[in-house]
């Protein structure tokens, strides 16, 4: 809790590397420390959604199915020199609508102390996934005292 956090860039690349579950538990932990530091969340959260650019260009279905199948494969999950790959494209990436402009990535769920803005739990998820399932998962790990 005294030591400088780290830039966005090397908490995003880290958080990639780890499974749901994971993260869950390290938010966990971390609301855990804020609770015993009593510092609690009893003012508000925010929910709201973002949209996330995917860097990849849409693929067809057909495409997009042999990408998947690949993926399952130990190969595919090396690159061009047989090193395990480090960034690779986003499979669960696809289309939404916003404002009549349409939107190729993912969508982040959150929720957010309002007073602190401290970030409470996220969910990522294909863009065209509507918010709403998501709400009782960004607000299930809240409960603190």
């Amino acid at each position: 809790m005294d030591e400088l956090a780290s830039d966005h860039s090397t908490f995003s690349r880290f958080r990639s590397r780890l499974s749901k579950d994971t993260m869950k538990a390290i938010n966990h932990e971390l609301l855990s420390q804020f609770a015993s530091r009593e510092l609690a969340i009893t003012e508000g959260i925010a929910i709201d959604a973002r949209l996330v650019q995917s860097a990849s260009h849409p693929l067809s279905e057909d495409k997009l199915k042999e990408e998947r199948i690949k993926r399952e494969t130990p190969e595919g999950t090396l690159d061009k020199l047989g090193k395990p790959m480090k960034f690779s494209r986003d499979l669960d990436c696809n289309w939404t609508v916003k404002n009549n402009k349409p939107h190729f990535g993912l969508k982040e769920h959150a929720s957010v102390d309002t007073r602190y803005g401290f970030v409470l739990t996220t969910e990522m998820t294909p863009a065209s996934f509507h918010d709403s399932p998501f709400r009782p998962l960004c607000v299930a790990s809240v409960v603190l005292q």
